[in-house]
């Protein structure tokens, strides 16, 4: 996670400001709630590979059934993941 996109709800406002945290805030110009936004981190297809390998081990399935999934030649490198 990169932070927080919090925008005034108010129409016509336009108030943005980014922050690290998601506590409440209030517009400068409105003294309206500020809405939170969460903003992703950057994903790249390598990262899911390496999540779908984590949750392979963690629900148990052996480690030859990960290593075809994964297209590793050697086994080694999928236990290390």
């Amino acid at each position: 996670m990169r932070g927080y996109q919090h925008v005034c709800r108010r129409k016509g406002c336009g108030h943005e400001e980014q922050v690290e945290d998601a506590k409440l805030r209030l517009c400068p110009s409105c003294k309206m709630k500020l809405w939170p936004k969460a903003l992703p981190r950057p994903l790249r297809f390598h990262d899911l590979r390496g999540t779908t390998a984590t949750l392979l081990a963690r629900a148990g399935v052996p480690l030859v059934v990960a290593q075809r999934m994964l297209r590793h030649a050697d086994p080694r490198l999928t236990a290390n993941v």
